[in-house]
């Protein structure tokens, strides 16, 4: 949709009518990511799982490694199947393996769930990188979310994935639905009037479009990087193999006299080349796969269930063969044609060892190359290392210092909306009473928090194009102290105040971009926003533009609802010390329990920790590629040491003469 982005999710409603265009799918599945509380009590413990559709697993085609899976027709009468698949990972971490789980009743969300199944080891659900503790059924999402409504079109927080049909390609299920878009406008337009569905090959849906930025390019620096390292490393060896060459000139010359053939030592050549290629390759798996583990368990500061995907597969074990040995062949090949070639008469009359070596251009030229190579990755590591630096200086719209954070998720207590909010009332009060605290406020999605929410919004009047939808902006959930306690400037109009409750006037906040974009040139405030035929919502305030989801982001359109207008007790509490932030962290748990024993708080730490999240693609990126650019000087370092030509030996003990060949070596070719 122009004017959106072209990747977002489903109404459960929209999913029902999607799915049964049996003409273009052989099945459709919908899932959402969800956080719940495990247990009961002061025992409680906070888990991530997905609420799925029925046929989930069997469209994914994933058998279950014990017990069976909930896979109905039809996705059931809401709140009719309370079971639950746990997945293999929590299944031995909570429960030893043990197969008795099977038909164990856990409470969830204050809710009774028989586990009938455990996933494979392999399977982890269609998110790259997250693993879920459980899957529960969709129609289930009313009792485990209070206020949450399955089958309102304008909730749209189900991601959708669905298996073509064999014979149907991309572009007719796109027409397809684009015609089905249109009966649903036409059908329901409070709820679907310029809301299309659109098609993306799962390749390109794994990831969010406002992060599949980052992500490739990432990856194509590091994917540069080995490769570098690897023609460095591939030139040394090819440098060592020419200078074992020349070691073995009259060898080789005697072996041609007595009638081998070029060919055939050309192949025995070839032969050791590729053995110590596949030797490589074989220590370069053991350390592949102690690092691969290594990493496996380093995550993110946050409380989603995330860790690197690094497990080393068939494909990426036949990969590395296949480059081993066509690096073997192209880099070895070279060395057995020229030690094959040389002058036989000249050989022959060798003394052995490197008195008979010859300045070769192919020798010198490989280790320019090597040099070459190691100042790229220097280079290229000085400018990771100097972005990192960089990343320290953004301007991130509020400032960290001081700051500390605690989340807790009401909603999954069982709290009603407004004990919710005297809740938090409450807690923000005694906090804020605490020594050195200075200012305290809730937020529902701290900044870099790895999480993406949005609500599709326009200016009063705004009309729809038929090729087009209602633009789609992120947003947010904040106190009345919200932008004092993260010193967030206020540009024009005012922030919210107490006096922003339900049943008075609907109000927002938004950023500058948001502004520009909506009423370019004019003043925002008094300007009024909302869904096409929804509640419209006064601009009370102008906020100035801040970093949202990643440091190297543009400036992106946000707008904040107030809290006492927006029912979202899932928050995260901001306070403003001017002491120590560490030593606020224990006395925050002691007011949450002295409040609620069984309420699990998450997430509590300094702000500075929690901005981890933002510079881990710098920080990996300085380190791998220091890390490779040191590695390749000491490889740069070994061949030229390696490999001394005879004359330089010849000069005796006179540095001068071994300088000045040395230099001679070094600059002609």
């Amino acid at each position: 949709m122009p004017d959106s982005f072209d990747y977002g999710s489903v109404s459960f409603a929209d999913y029902d009518d999607f799915r049964a265009q049996t003409d273009l799918f052989s099945g459709a599945l919908v899932d959402k990511l969800v956080p719940l509380n495990l247990g009961s009590g002061a025992g409680g413990e906070r888990i991530w799982g997905y609420m799925v559709s029925g046929r989930y697993f069997s469209v994914l085609g994933v058998s279950p490694a014990h017990g069976r899976f909930f896979d109905y027709e039809d996705d059931g009468s809401d709140g009719q199947y309370p079971v639950a698949v746990l997945s293999h990972g929590f299944w031995q971490r909570a429960f030893g393996g043990s197969p008795t789980v099977l038909g164990e009743t856990l409470t969830i969300n204050g809710r009774a769930f028989e586990v009938i199944g455990i996933a494979p080891e392999s399977f982890i659900g269609t998110a790259i990188g997250l693993f879920p503790a459980v899957w529960l059924p969709a129609s289930m999402s009313e009792f485990v979310m209070p206020g949450f409504e399955l089958r309102n079109r304008n909730n749209r927080s189900f991601l959708s994935l669905a298996r073509l049909r064999p014979g149907i390609d991309i572009e007719e299920a796109r027409s397809g639905l684009d015609v089905l878009a249109m009966q649903l406008q036409s059908e329901y337009p409070e709820s679907n009037r310029g809301i299309g569905l659109n098609v993306l090959p799962e390749a390109e849906g794994g990831i969010h479009p406002v992060m599949r930025g980052g992500f490739i390019g990432f990856s194509g620096v590091l994917v540069i990087v080995v490769t570098l390292v690897l023609l460095l490393a591939c030139a040394n060896v090819a440098g060592l193999l020419l200078s074992r060459a020349a070691y073995r000139q009259r060898e080789i010359g005697l072996r041609l006299a007595l009638g081998a053939t070029r060919g055939r030592l050309v192949r025995q050549l070839l032969t050791e080349s590729l053995l110590l290629s596949l030797g490589g390759l074989s220590v370069g798996l053991v350390v592949a796969t102690w690092c691969a583990h290594f990493l496996s368990k380093l995550g993110p500061p946050t409380d989603l269930p995330l860790s690197l995907p690094m497990a080393l597969d068939g494909r990426v074990v036949l990969f590395a063969l296949l480059v081993s040995l066509l690096t073997a062949i192209l880099f070895g090949l070279l060395p057995a044609l020229q030690s094959t070639r040389s002058n036989l008469v000249s050989s022959l009359k060798a003394t052995g060892g490197f008195s008979a070596t010859r300045r070769s251009r192919l020798r010198s030229g490989l280790v320019a190359g090597q040099v070459a190579l190691s100042t790229v990755l220097l280079v290229g590591a000085g400018i990771f290392v100097r972005g990192l630096q960089s990343a320290h200086q953004v301007d991130l719209g509020f400032d960290p210092e001081g700051l500390v954070i605690a989340s807790v998720d009401l909603d999954l207590q069982g709290y009603e909306r407004e004990r919710g909010l005297q809740f938090f009332d409450q807690l923000g009060e005694r906090v804020h009473a605490l020594p050195a605290v200075q200012s305290v406020g809730w937020v529902n999605m701290i900044p870099f928090a790895i999480n993406i929410n949005q609500n599709s919004v326009a200016p009063e009047g705004f009309e729809p194009k038929a090729d087009g939808g209602t633009p789609s902006i992120n947003r947010n959930v904040v106190s009345s102290d919200y932008f004092d306690a993260m010193r967030i400037r206020i540009v024009s109009g005012r922030g919210f105040t107490d006096t922003d409750v339900a049943d008075a006037p609907a109000v927002v906040t938004v950023n500058e971009t948001l502004a520009a974009r909506f009423w370019p040139g004019e003043n925002a405030v008094g300007k009024r926003m909302g869904r096409p035929g929804g509640t419209m919502m006064e601009v009370v305030g102008v906020v100035e533009d801040g970093k949202y989801l990643t440091l190297g982001e543009d400036p992106t359109p946000f707008f904040f609802y107030p809290l006492k207008q927006r029912q979202s007790l899932e928050m995260t509490l901001v306070v403003r010390t001017q002491g120590e932030p560490g030593a606020l962290l224990e006395r925050i748990r002691e007011e949450v329990r002295a409040m609620d024993a069984g309420l699990p708080v998450y997430d509590v730490k300094p702000m500075d920790e929690h901005l981890r999240i933002a510079l881990v693609p710098a920080r990996v990126g300085a380190s791998l590629l220091g890390s490779f650019a040191f590695l390749a000087l000491g490889l740069a370092a070994v061949r030229s040491t390696a490999c001394l030509p005879s004359r330089w030996r010849s000069s005796g003990s006179r540095s001068a003469s071994v300088a000045r060949l040395a230099l001679e070596d070094g600059t002609s070719w």
